[in-house]
Order: structure tokens, then C-alpha cells, then sequence
């Protein structure tokens, strides 16, 4: 393993723990500062990439979503910043001071600029389905300006990049402090649904009711909730009316949520029944087939009892698995589960992990 590691780092330590802490000032090493420090946003980003995309095929409308002048500006900061990494990668590999580059440069390098690629294309994703501030990109570019701070600092107090690499950091830095604060800022969703001047939300039926702010809020207001300071300022005010509460937020609301278990459950209605009315189809043509050989034996046919029991009757293949006295019901809920699952494992996950930690505290401070 630590063969492995000093060729991945051109035959430097990966951590050095007197350089850190007995030095004049604390110091990574180089091969931690590309490959660790590297790996802790991207790798994030890359692992939560698969649940936002799903989510957001789940949610995102049928309709084409015009580009606000935030996302476009989101998008165009994070192909810079990809490019810069390239740049940033170039630059340090033909000033290396070893005859080879360690290929953690390069891995480091690689990585960043797919993966602000990656956070261009979640940016342009996320404005399908209308996602005013994903917490995804919130969290990619926190831990990325705190990362990005180790090189900065590093660089300022060596002293030993040249003019080219450093600006190329500064520049890099700049835009991602820029992109942080820019996720700070929810986008807007547009007046076609929302009328945010106003802050009314327009019903079909005509009536106008009072937007929720959770809608429009970004994710650092939804973690605080600062979006629910204008009632808690109102109610302060004076008591608070039915009229000064908010409408539920689209996704909350039971004819959005409801049109997922309504398809499956009528798509199970459909089957009972059709399975139902097979077996009675079915139960009526054998009956008249037994009357009619009954009648023909009274009538004097020649045709004995063991002759009429030999008769083969046109039974459905699948009517037998279906008794008259049988009481089938829709599985109610399989189609909550099949409806909900995401929702319903998510949360579960969540108690999962609070019970968990209701066990650990007590054996931590014991």
C-alpha cells in the first residue's frame, strides 16, 4: 500500500504530520492538497449525482423552462472555472521540479474540470424541474471555497509559484467564491407560474391565493428558515387570520401528489376487475354447456353419463385461480409504496440514523 501511494504521489509522503505542525506555519503536502483536497467536493458531487438526477426526472415539467439570467450565469462561471483547471493543470506540470509529474497532478486536474463540467450540466438540469436552489451544487461549491482556501494560503506564504500560477489560482478562487454566493440565490421560477411582484399564485378556478416563500426560498433559507420570518413578524404584530396563511407549496398539494397513486391504482382496479369478470364469462358458458348435454340425454341421446363427464368444457386458463366465494381487494398499499418509495425510504433512512444516534450518545459519554 505505501508503494502504491508514493508512486501515485511521484515518491513524496501523502501526510507528513511534523510538517503540519512543526513548522513555521501549517503546510500539507503536495500530494494531500491534489488528491484529498481534490476528492472531498468532487467526490461528493459525483456520489449525490445519481439521486438529484433521478429527482429531478421525477419532478421536472413537460414543458420547456426558459434559462433565468442566474442560471446562465451560473453555467457560464462553472465552464470557466473548468477551463482554468486545465490551465491550472498545464501550468503546474511544465513547472514541476521533478523530471516526471506525479500522476496524482494529473488526476487532481482531470478530475476538477469534469467535474465543474458536471455541476454545469446539474445547473442547466435542475432548471427542468425547477429547482429554485439545489442543495446538491449549495453543498459541491461550500466544501470546494473551503478546499480552494488550503492552495491560496499556501501559495501566499511559500512564495514559490510564479506569476502565471498564481494568477491562474486567483482567478480560480474569484469564481469560486463567486459561484458560492451565487447558490446562495434562489432562481426565480418565472411570471408564467408565479407572479412574484405581486405574490399571488394564479388558480385555475380564479381565485387568488397567497404564495408560500418556500417555494422561491434558496437552501440556506430553507436550513434556517428565514423564509418564515414575514408571518413570524406579522403574527408578532397583531394575531394572525386564515387569509395571511400561505397556499401549500405545489408539490404538497394533494392533486399533484395524487396523480401517480391514481394511475396505479386504477391500472390494479382494471386487472381484479377484468379478472373478476372472466370467471363469470367463463362460469355462465360452462353452465349452459352442462344444461345443454343434460337436455340431450333427457331427450333420449345416446349418451351415458360417463360420455358427458368426458366432455371437455371451454375453461379459461387463468378463471380457475379465481373462486366465486374468493374476495379480491386493491392493494392499496403496494400503490402508496410504489408511489412513495423514494419519499418513504428517504425518510426512514433519516430515523433510522436519528435511532441510531439515541443508542451511540449514551455508549460515547459513557
Amino acid at each position: 500500500m505505501d508503494n502504491m501511494t508514493a508512486a501515485f504521489c511521484g515518491g513524496t509522503a501523502l501526510w507528513d504530520k511534523d510538517l503540519l505542525l512543526n513548522n513555521t506555519f501549517p503546510e500539507f503536502t503536495e500530494c494531500f492538497r491534489f488528491s484529498i483536497l481534490t476528492s472531498l467536493p468532487c467526490g461528493w458531487l459525483w456520489l449525490v449525482t445519481p439521486v438529484h438526477v433521478h429527482y429531478v426526472m421525477r419532478h421536472r415539467l413537460r414543458m420547456r423552462v426558459p434559462s433565468s439570467l442566474l442560471n446562465i450565469t451560473k453555467t457560464i462561471v462553472c465552464l470557466l472555472l473548468a477551463m482554468l483547471s486545465v490551465a491550472e493543470g498545464v501550468l503546474a506540470a511544465r513547472n514541476t521540479q521533478t523530471a516526471r509529474a506525479p500522476p496524482a497532478l494529473y488526476v487532481s486536474f482531470v478530475v476538477r474540470s469534469v467535474t465543474f463540467t458536471l455541476a454545469a450540466v446539474l445547473t442547466k438540469v435542475s432548471r427542468c424541474a425547477l429547482i429554485a436552489s439545489p442543495c446538491v451544487l449549495f453543498i459541491f461549491w461550500f466544501l470546494t471555497l473551503v478546499t480552494s482556501i488550503v492552495p491560496v494560503y499556501h501559495s501566499v506564504m511559500t512564495e514559490r509559484d510564479e506569476l502565471p500560477d498564481f494568477v491562474v489560482l486567483c482567478a480560480m478562487f474569484s469564481l469560486v467564491v463567486l459561484q458560492f454566493f451565487l447558490s446562495c440565490w434562489a432562481e426565480a421560477v418565472g411570471s408564467s407560474t408565479l407572479d412574484t411582484t405581486k405574490g399571488i399564485v394564479k388558480e385555475c378556478h380564479g381565485k387568488k391565493k397567497v404564495a408560500n416563500p418556500e417555494v422561491l426560498a434558496s437552501f440556506p433559507s430553507k436550513i434556517t428558515f428565514f423564509w418564515m420570518n414575514s408571518l413570524i413578524y406579522l403574527g408578532f404584530k397583531r394575531a394572525l387570520e386564515p387569509s395571511d396563511m400561505w397556499d401549500l407549496p405545489p408539490k404538497y398539494q394533494s392533486r399533484n401528489a395524487i396523480v401517480k397513486f391514481q394511475e396505479l391504482f386504477e391500472k390494479s382496479c382494471k386487472i381484479i376487475f377484468h379478472e373478476r369478470y372472466i370467471f363469470s364469462y367463463m362460469k355462465t358458458a360452462s353452465d349452459l354447456e352442462i344444461n345443454q348435454n343434460e337436455d340431450k340425454l333427457q331427450n333420449g341421446n345416446k349418451m351415458d353419463a360417463k360420455s358427458m363427464m368426458m366432455t371437455k368444457l371451454p375453461v379459461h386458463e387463468g378463471s380457475l385461480r379465481t373462486s366465486p366465494s374468493e374476495k379480491k381487494t386493491v392493494p392499496v398499499f403496494i400503490c402508496l409504496v410504489k408511489s412513495f418509495y423514494f419519499e418513504l425510504f428517504c425518510s426512514n433512512l433519516i430515523r433510522l440514523f436519528g435511532d441510531c444516534l439515541q443508542f451511540a450518545f449514551p455508549a460515547l459519554l459513557g
